[in-house]
């Protein structure tokens, strides 16, 4: 009898231990979920479902990708602007502290990543950035704010008109109200992701910079803005310093669902870019533009120093830079 006894309690040890190794196997043991910190100190959420994560850092950096057994996450990333590293592709590493590795741009530069997590409650979906899944949705068409202001936004085939050589796909007009004033704004740039992303270039008046826009899962479209050209060429630059600077960066939303979009409403305000791009000069002092005018050194290297002259911020390029040219130039 104590035999038997011992016999059956060792059947249900072992079917006890195979259904805790059948069990892991299946359930993630670790979670990318939550809230960590970030280079800008804007924050850096993450949501995850199952083995898909969407997240979103420092209002610039758009990601989502899958899990995998290892606790390995990959995807695509997307950022504001234009160039080389508005898009590619993430790979990040869940650690003992939160989560550490690199995403790599169109040319090949690898940039590390490193965040330290807060809190493993969820954030929200707009903190995380969540994407509509919905195949049938773009960004494409009329957007109307509660102010009754309008955000036109219009896809196109590189070179479809005979104007001009651009290859943007993407075109699009918007007003916004700053101290009561109505302003108007072209934003020209590429979609992605089934065109569910836009990143590109917002002109204003003597104004300019980098922009992002989303399709969220609510059918909403948030945007991101950050404000610098680079080089007299008008390329886009993302300035951290700006983050908390609401004159130079800041997000916004429009309201869903769209209405159709003509041609001619996403190019209403386009003379705006040529005003911008014509009148951008080395001695700016504006502080709005970034220029290094020099084609001996990739712009990833260049470093930035803010000065102070005569009661205007100026930008000049660091020692560190200067010697490298210099060096270059012998």
């Amino acid at each position: 009898f104590f035999f038997c006894v011992a016999m059956f309690r060792f059947t249900l040890a072992v079917l006890a231990l195979f259904c805790l190794g059948a069990l892991a196997n299946h359930i993630q043991l670790g979670n990318f979920q939550g809230t960590y910190t970030s280079e800008f100190g804007l924050g850096t959420f993450m949501c995850q479902d199952g083995d898909e994560v969407y997240g979103y850092s420092d209002e610039y950096l758009l990601f989502h990708g899958t899990v995998d057994a290892l606790d390995v996450l990959t995807g695509e990333f997307h950022q504001p602007g234009t160039g080389p590293c508005a898009f590619g592709t993430f790979e990040l590493d869940l650690t003992s502290w939160g989560a550490e590795g690199f995403y790599i741009c169109q040319n090949g530069v690898i940039n590390y990543l490193n965040f330290v997590k807060e809190t493993i409650l969820r954030p929200s979906a707009a903190q995380c950035g969540r994407l509509s899944t919905d195949r049938n949705l773009n960004l494409e068409g009329r957007y109307i704010n509660t102010n009754l202001l309008t955000l036109d936004l219009c896809f196109r085939d590189p070179d479809d008109d005979a104007y001009d050589d651009d290859d943007e796909t993407v075109q699009g007009s918007l007003q916004r109200e700053e101290n009561g004033v109505i302003i108007d704004q072209y934003i020209t740039g590429f979609w992605h992701d089934n065109g569910k992303i836009f990143s590109g270039t917002w002109y204003e008046e003597f104004n300019a910079g980098a922009v992002m826009m989303y399709l969220r899962d609510n059918g909403n479209v948030d945007t991101t803005y950050w404000t610098g050209l680079f080089r007299n060429e008008g390329e886009t630059f993302i300035d951290g310093t700006h983050a908390n600077d609401a004159t130079r960066h800041h997000v916004g939303t429009w309201p869903g669902p769209r209405v159709t979009s003509l041609a001619s409403q996403c190019t209403k305000f386009e003379v705006l870019e040529n005003v911008v791009l014509t009148n951008l000069r080395p001695d700016d002092d504006d502080n709005y533009y970034y220029f290094v005018d020099t084609i001996y050194m990739d712009p990833s290297d260049i470093r930035y120093v803010v000065v102070e002259s005569d009661g205007a911020a100026s930008i000049v390029a660091s020692i560190a830079f200067i010697i490298a040219t210099v060096a270059l130039l012998i």
